[in-house]
């Protein structure tokens, strides 16, 4: 037999941190993301606009873009999303408006984003480190000092007067998650 060819690089992981959709940055949560590099992955730590300066969508459109880029300069055509807490919830709502075009039209028409012009890594697995994914179950049975912080992060993310019926704010899980 000939040589045994060499072992092919992972998948590249793109990072989205957490903080509420308030607080934290790429650098802040580097730490969460060291142990990756160490096994050999290239992982790329996306930075997105906080709120309550910015609401949704303007984080998510953020990542979106920020897949966008990772693709033309870098070439990554496949990636991993990994995600924790709020940055769970982008990561997610990233490959849900990316495996369904129709999403990502309505996203794209509605924040009048040239989201359909860009070309993005083929997401191959999302992982969700205590994904911050729907806007109620959290609440069910929660102490009232919780119950309070949660709505307060709600109030800062969620889309106030012209936008406030954007969609998709949370993937709700009882709507059915798998028709994503």
């Amino acid at each position: 037999p000939g040589p045994t060819p060499p072992p092919s690089a992972p998948t590249p992981i793109v990072y989205v941190h957490g903080g509420a959709f308030v607080a934290a940055s790429s650098e802040l949560m580097l730490h969460g993301t060291c142990f990756l590099g160490r096994a050999g992955f290239t992982v790329f730590s996306l930075d997105y606009p906080l709120s309550p300066e910015h609401r949704h969508p303007v984080a998510l459109v953020s990542v979106l873009r920020g897949l966008a880029f990772i693709r033309a300069a870098y070439g990554v055509e496949r990636c991993l999303l990994f995600g924790d807490s709020a940055g769970g919830n982008l990561v997610s709502m990233a490959a849900a408006m990316l495996s369904n075009r129709g999403l990502l039209e309505e996203l794209a028409r509605r924040t009048g984003e040239p989201l359909l012009e860009f070309k993005y890594p083929a997401v191959e697995r999302v992982a969700l480190l205590y994904g911050f994914l729907d806007s109620e179950a959290p609440l069910e049975g929660a102490s009232w000092v919780v119950s309070l912080g949660f709505r307060f992060v709600l109030d800062c993310y969620a889309p106030r007067g012209v936008d406030s019926d954007m969609p998709y704010t949370f993937l709700a899980l009882r709507d059915g998650i798998a028709t994503f």
